[in-house]
């Protein structure tokens, strides 16, 4: 029997669902081409709203991992192995994947101010006066 999701503080439930779902696909317990549990299914597995299991599937589709056809149901995309060629500076990487048939952005997921944590503040050898460091969150994929 499933139980309800904890919410981790912080982040919202969709989030959870979609980074559980993620993790699912990357270990191939999704399969490319597979369909994901129906919308009814994961709102009962998560104990959730239809919303929150709306925003985690869209979540995915943004990410590029699924591809939802209307009336059938969320489907995992295949995953192509994309090349970069260093021999021909002249290719910028956007032209490389083009050529690819494939498009690859990077998104800011968040930047903050955080207290430094001892082992970063050593890593980065900060005077000691000096407490925070910047940290940000960056996402990238290929479509």
């Amino acid at each position: 029997m499933s139980r309800p999701i904890a919410a981790q503080p912080q982040l919202p439930l969709h989030l959870i669902i979609s980074e559980k779902l993620r993790e699912q696909i990357a270990s191939g317990e999704f399969l490319p081409g597979e369909q994901l549990p129906s919308e009814h299914q994961l709102m009962l597995h998560y104990h959730v709203s239809r919303i929150t299991v709306r925003r985690a599937i869209a979540n995915l589709v943004s990410q590029g991992l699924v591809v939802s056809h209307r009336g059938k149901g969320v489907f995992v995309k295949e995953r192509r192995k994309m090349t970069r060629s260093l021999s021909n500076p002249l290719i910028f990487f956007d032209e490389d994947m083009a050529q690819q048939n494939a498009s690859a952005s990077i998104r800011s997921l968040s930047f903050e101010v955080l207290p430094a944590a001892p082992t970063v503040a050593a890593n980065l050898q900060l005077p000691p006066h000096q407490s925070e460091v910047y940290c940000q969150e960056k996402s990238n994929f290929s479509r």
